[in-house]
């Protein structure tokens, strides 16, 4: 249980105060998400999935850089991560009850470290939904590894922000941006939803202020982590 509880950490460690009402393509932004549903038929499961009930993401891109920063429990555990398509960089900050963590890497090895992902992406154009003025279609996701995970994403074409800084997402390519992802399995579901949308975006938000975080690889990482939290695996 305590492999799968990370493992959502990590995928929801894949967001500007006003809505846009009317439709327009974004290349410069700000998405805010957050965690809106979350269930288990197990009792213990479903007090440990409660607590990342309403663990926030805020997206903030602008052309080919972006980062991705997640608060979950309480605070208690951050993450930054930020990605860069020009320089092919991938660097991960995370602060877990103030231990500090800066995982430098690139965006290849980022997505080699989430293991042969056997994705397909079925995209059901016929399933629409009206998300905060954008009109979205569903995509399933399918991974031959993990049959029994299901997850559909109702994403638009419009807003460019990288669908890909969700953790478990890198090797996934998805056709727009996801405004809404539900996850379902045996065990647990998870529903994550866009709260607001603005094309305003502060640029000093692109910068980390790495004081105090260890540096360390991604092969370091996984190792410190016991080898959990890799690909679409739960």
């Amino acid at each position: 249980m305590k492999k799968h509880l990370l493992s959502f950490l990590l995928l929801v460690a894949p967001i500007a105060l006003i809505t846009i009402n009317a439709q327009k393509t974004l290349d410069q932004g700000t998405i805010k998400m957050e965690i809106t549903k979350v269930g288990s038929e197990d009792a213990q499961t479903a007090q440990m999935l409660e607590m990342m009930k309403g663990t926030s993401f805020t997206i903030i891109f602008k052309g080919e850089e972006s980062i991705t920063k997640t608060s979950m429990m309480g605070g208690m555990v951050n993450t930054d991560i930020k990605m860069d398509k020009v320089s092919g960089k991938f660097d991960m900050y995370m602060d877990m009850m103030g231990q500090k963590m800066w995982i430098e890497s690139t965006l290849e090895e980022a997505s080699k470290s989430q293991g042969q992902v056997k994705a397909v992406v079925e995209a059901v154009k016929s399933d629409t939904k009206d998300i905060l003025g954008y009109n979205t279609y569903r995509v399933n996701i399918k991974n031959a590894d993990t049959p029994e995970m299901k997850i559909s994403a109702y994403v638009t074409e419009d807003v460019k922000a990288p669908a890909n800084g969700i953790q478990g997402l890198q090797s996934v390519d998805l056709p727009g941006f996801p405004l809404m992802v539900i996850m379902e399995s045996p065990q647990m579901s998870m529903t994550m939803e866009t709260k607001e949308l603005s094309d305003k975006m502060d640029e000093s938000s692109l910068t980390v202020d790495t004081g105090g975080y260890k540096k360390m690889t991604m092969e370091e990482f996984q190792k410190s982590m016991g080898g959990m939290g890799g690909g679409m695996g739960f």
